[in-house]
């Protein structure tokens, strides 16, 4: 948990780039392949399943974003692009299917 904690606020945090973001998915995936296909019989396990769910769909979500707005900074998209993302939202489902939908 500790380890996961450190990546997302290293490499999904409020400052963030396409080259960590990607660092981030690799190691999600790398430990979600072990941790995900686990049964686990107690509610910490669980959690770490729900965590790194949460985390991929986070970074997922991060990456696709290409502005900057607020606090969330991304480096190589430091405009906010209001034009482009004002009427657009991102759906994620399980595993690495996700669309952006522009309304």
């Amino acid at each position: 948990k500790a380890s996961l904690k450190s990546l997302m606020s290293r490499c999904v945090g409020i400052e963030r780039d396409e080259k960590t973001l990607l660092q981030a998915e690799e190691k999600i995936d790398s430990w979600s392949s072990y941790v995900m296909k686990k049964e686990f019989s107690n509610p910490k396990g669980w959690e770490l399943q729900n965590m790194l769910l949460i985390a991929k769909l986070i970074q997922k979500a991060a990456l696709i974003r290409k502005k900057s707005r607020g606090v969330h900074y991304r480096k190589d998209y430091p405009k906010q692009n209001d034009i482009e993302w004002l009427k657009a939202h991102i759906e994620l489902s399980k595993g690495t299917d996700y669309k952006i939908n522009k309304t």
